[in-house]
């Protein structure tokens, strides 16, 4: 923002835009989940809309110590999250924050991670359970979204 001469913008955080947790891969690269656990039951854990790795049982109350998730209930965090989790941690922000405001004239930047913004393309454009292993996020490209004020969603621009 600053190199855009825009550091008057307002910016807002919320726990419910981070990554996904990978539970038990949490901090693993690709490879290395792999080559420790299998490449077919990796994928699906990262890839499918309800796959989900191995809990962290520790990970609830390591995360809500963290500053950032002090304000957050010790029962929404979890010790690993699914794509579908995901989502239901997202969409509270999408319709009672982004949603709102965008209904009532604010063009708004979302910024996320891949799995983030993943599960809500899924929600937006409705895709079906079953495509989302190939649904792919290109990092730093951006979608606009346009919406009407019945609050759906009629258009949508990418650089892709």
């Amino acid at each position: 923002m600053e190199a855009l001469n825009q550091l008057w913008l307002p910016v807002d955080k919320s726990w419910r835009l981070n990554e996904r947790h990978y539970g038990a891969l949490q901090g693993m690269n690709k490879d290395e989940a792999t080559q420790q656990i299998g490449q077919k039951i990796v994928y699906h854990w990262r890839r499918s809309y309800r796959g989900i790795s191995l809990p962290l049982p520790e990970a609830p109350a390591s995360l809500h110590r963290e500053a950032r998730y002090r304000h957050v209930s010790l029962t929404d965090l979890l010790g690993g999250e699914s794509l579908e989790i995901t989502q239901r941690r997202l969409l509270p922000y999408w319709h009672h924050v982004i949603v709102l405001r965008v209904a009532s004239g604010e063009t708004m930047l979302l910024v996320s991670h891949a799995n983030t913004l993943r599960a809500l393309t899924m929600f937006i454009e409705q895709i079906d359970e079953n495509k989302v292993p190939d649904l792919h996020v290109l990092t730093g490209i951006p979608v606009l979204y346009e919406m009407n004020e019945k609050r759906a969603i009629t258009a949508r621009y990418s650089l892709e």
